[in-house]
């Protein structure tokens, strides 16, 4: 469930929302880093998007970013691993959920077929980079917390526009995604955690994000942000960057 004007529709119910912009003024702010390059590969099935500036500040650290319900390699997700890499100056990948773009003869995008490119990207990850980050949006908060589940631990973990589950979000019949319930999940996270939501989220109401946040367990580090005005499809601004940033210092 990203989000933009226009709506993007398949059998798989993505006409809620679409891909998540990035403000324009934000996008000419960092015109100058976007010679970043971005490669598209294959592991194990999983295609996924890379982006590493040529001067990182940490070599041994990276971020693995769970994309919403409309992204695809393709399409909004390059422009996003640019900006990410050039914000946060260190590699990003993005890796695409099955049935999705590239990956549409792959499978259909179930919890359990999600989770599982996850896992088979962040093990790829942990092989190469001392610390893996992980970076949620939307539906991918829920794929993300699936992950950890399945035994992976990042080194921190940002979910941004989250959702308590995915029932009391959909209001059409997505079968595919019916399944997670994130709030069940939470004791599997033992990483500090920083939860981002706008308060005027129109696809994943923000007492979303307040409830995911105050389930988490107290003895984990965690922060939570409300952006002012923020909805689904713009939360993705320099606010919430700076955000991030600070966390993952």
């Amino acid at each position: 469930m990203g989000g933009s004007s226009s709506l993007c529709t398949n059998k798989y119910g993505e006409g809620l929302s679409s891909a998540a912009t990035l403000p324009q003024v934000f996008m000419n702010n960092l015109a100058n880093d976007m010679h970043v390059p971005v490669h598209l590969h294959k592991y194990k099935d999983v295609h996924y998007l890379v982006a590493e500036p040529q001067q990182t500040e940490s070599a041994r650290s990276a971020i693995l970013y769970f994309h919403g319900n409309c992204d695809t390699v393709n399409s909004s997700s390059d422009e996003l691993a640019k900006i990410l890499a050039s914000y946060f100056n260190r590699a990003v990948y993005i890796f695409e959920f099955p049935g999705y773009g590239e990956s549409a003869n792959h499978g259909s995008p179930t919890p359990k077929s999600t989770s599982k490119a996850g896992k088979t990207i962040f093990k790829m990850l942990s092989e190469k980079y001392a610390n893996v980050d992980i970076i949620a949006h939307s539906i991918g908060t829920a794929v993300a917390i699936r992950t950890i589940a399945l035994g992976v631990q990042p080194n921190k973990l940002v979910l941004i526009s989250p959702l308590t589950t995915t029932t009391k979000v959909v209001t059409c019949n997505i079968p595919a995604f019916n399944a997670f319930d994130s709030i069940k999940l939470l004791k599997h996270i033992k990483c500090p955690v920083c939860v981002i939501h706008g308060d005027a989220d129109s696809v994943i109401d923000v007492t979303h994000g307040q409830e995911l946040f105050d389930a988490l367990p107290d003895t984990l580090s965690k922060i939570l942000h409300i952006i002012p005005g923020a909805d689904h499809d713009d939360i993705m601004s320099e606010t919430t960057f700076d955000h991030i940033r600070t966390f993952l210092e």
